[in-house]
C-alpha cells in the first residue's frame, strides 16, 4: 500500500479499504438465497405460468455485478412458449427479457 493521507490509500484489498472495498460495498450475490427472488422475477416478466426453467449465474458491467440468465418454458404439455429473462442478482430488478412461441419440435415422433 502507499500511504496518502490520513485513512487513505492508493491500494487496498477486502475490508482495509482502498478502490477494491469501495466498488466491492454492494454485496455479493448468494445462488442459495437469491435462486427463489430470480424465479419469481422471471415468471413476472414472461407474464405466463412457468414450468421448467434453468437459470445460469453469470455477470456483467465493469464492476462484474451477477445477474442471473433464467430460461424458463410454459407450464402445458409441450410447452407453447419460452422465455429468456436477466436478473440482477443483488437487487431482483429485470434486466432484460425476450419472450416468444415455442419453435421447438417436441414431438415423439422424430
Amino acid at each position: 500500500m502507499i500511504p496518502l493521507g490520513k485513512g487513505c490509500h492508493s491500494l487496498g484489498s477486502g475490508e482495509s479499504g482502498g478502490a477494491p472495498a469501495l466498488l466491492d460495498k454492494w454485496g455479493r450475490a448468494r445462488p442459495a438465497e437469491h435462486a427463489g427472488p430470480g424465479r419469481g422475477a422471471a415468471t413476472r416478466a414472461g407474464g405466463f405460468p412457468v414450468g421448467h426453467a434453468s437459470a445460469q449465474m453469470a455477470w456483467r458491467g465493469l464492476r462484474s455485478r451477477p445477474t442471473w440468465r433464467i430460461l424458463v418454458y410454459s407450464n402445458e404439455d409441450p410447452p407453447g412458449t419460452r422465455g429468456l429473462v436477466f436478473v440482477d442478482g443483488v437487487d431482483g430488478a429485470i434486466v432484460a427479457q425476450h419472450v416468444e412461441d415455442n419453435p421447438e419440435d417436441w414431438s415423439s415422433d422424430s
